[in-house]
């Protein structure tokens, strides 16, 4: 599982191929799948990735402002209600977030003998650089207390490219990847990985969040918030985004969400508090989703529409 030659190379061939945004990190094979239909069939609809997006500025994802599908899946009802401002003539779903489904359809469940921890450093993206304070993760990570033990740093690819796993492995650290967003085994490398934990932490809050607190492992915000580096994104700020002005650019309601899951001590062993679950449960629409069986009829009704 560790993080191999054979992979590199595989994510830079995936990196060359074309796939539609739907399909990225096997969103489009886990929603299918959890509807119990075959993955090969076309979609037509937007599938809202990650998980419990908070929008910067209440403006929806550039993605969802784009799509030309008429049907639009998301994951709560606060996106819902962003959306349907902007897109007033699109048909607007709360279907909760593809992951936690996939991973129910799909029966996976924390292994009985999992151990230690998951660590997940902030990531970059095509054209916005994410910039963590890697030496002081490792002070922090090189401290934890043994219970948190073994420790294990999950490299997104565009990291992974840049050599960032390498800084971690030189520090005895073991690093995993789930492969680029293209390909679709994305998600079951995911959990294929994070049901052999007992934890996991990140310094920032992201989808593997959600996802964790889902499926009940705790989660925890450690060291500082990384800097963005914008390289050409329209949709992000020009300016070095730091922990300084992100209220300027509109993080107010990811730094609210942030402060949920920030662990400084560590003495007592971690248990997911009843705000964090709440805040999970509400941002992957749990208790707000459609029923599987009129997801099932939209999409297939929409298979047929001309």
């Amino acid at each position: 599982m560790a993080i191999t030659e054979k992979d590199i190379q595989e994510i830079k061939k995936a990196h060359k191929k074309k796939r539609n945004y739907i399909e990225w990190y096997g969103m489009k094979k886990g929603f299918l799948s959890y509807l119990g239909l075959p993955v090969f069939l076309p979609l037509k609809a937007h599938l809202q990735h990650g998980a419990g997006m908070i929008y910067r500025n209440d403006m929806p994802d550039p993605l969802v402002l784009e799509t030309p599908n008429q049907n639009v899946f998301l994951c709560n009802s606060y996106q819902k209600r962003i959306c349907e401002q902007f897109l007033p003539d699109k048909d607007i779903y709360i279907i909760g977030s593809i992951f936690p489904l996939y991973r129910q359809a799909k029966g996976i469940v924390q292994d009985e003998n999992a151990e230690g921890t998951l660590f997940f450093p902030a990531h970059s993206t095509e054209s916005v650089s994410v910039l963590d304070n890697v030496e002081k993760n490792l002070s922090i990570l090189n401290n934890l207390p043994e219970y948190l033990r073994p420790l294990k740093v999950s490299i997104y690819y565009k990291d992974l490219l840049k050599g960032l796993n390498k800084i971690y492995e030189e520090n005895g650290y073991e690093t995993f990847t789930n492969g680029h967003r293209k390909d679709p085994l994305f998600i079951d490398r995911f959990y294929k990985i994070i049901k052999t934990v007992k934890y996991a932490m990140g310094t920032t809050l992201g989808s593997q969040t959600y996802y964790a607190v889902e499926m009940g492992i705790p989660y925890s915000v450690i060291g500082d918030n990384p800097k963005i580096v914008n390289y050409g994104n329209k949709y992000y700020p020009e300016e070095i985004v730091t922990s300084h002005n992100r209220a300027k650019y509109g993080y107010t309601k990811h730094e609210q969400a942030r402060s949920l899951f920030i662990q400084e001590n560590f003495r007592d062993k971690l248990k997911i508090t009843r705000d964090q679950n709440d805040f999970v449960l509400r941002s992957i629409g749990y208790h707000e989703k459609i029923s599987k069986q009129q997801l099932r009829k939209i999409v297939l009704t929409s298979l047929f529409s001309s």
